[in-house]
């Protein structure tokens, strides 16, 4: 299991639109892969659940890996955070 901390940078968080786009990402990996914030853990691959965690531009973030491609897909979504307006 490989897991990561990161900052939200994008303008409109993990909401709506970039959401989408976040679990887009997400299903293109075999491995389980969950977003955690203080007192929620959800898949990163659902879209209700990523909208549950109403995460904001500036908000912290804890993703975390599990399974045989485990490192590639924490990249991928690091980047897409990171590269998102």
């Amino acid at each position: 299991m490989q897991k990561t901390t990161i900052i939200v940078s994008a303008q409109d968080g993990l909401t709506n639109r970039t959401a989408t786009r976040f679990i887009e990402v997400a299903n293109r990996y075999k491995s389980r892969l969950t977003i955690c914030r203080p007192g929620h853990t959800i898949n990163a691959k659902s879209l209700l659940g990523v909208l549950s965690l109403k995460v904001k531009r500036g908000d912290e973030i804890e993703l975390m890996a599990d399974g045989p491609d485990e490192e590639k897909a924490l990249e991928a979504l690091v980047k897409f955070i990171e590269e998102e307006p």
